[in-house]
């Protein structure tokens, strides 16, 4: 159970920090 749920926060993290990266992005450029 530990096992997947990890797996699932490993794979889920990358998109929110792409995510963050791109509104970080954005709200430079519309500055």
């Amino acid at each position: 159970m530990y096992l997947s749920v990890y797996v699932s926060l490993f794979a889920c993290e990358p998109i929110y920090f792409l995510f963050k990266l791109v509104l970080y992005r954005l709200n430079e450029f519309l500055m």
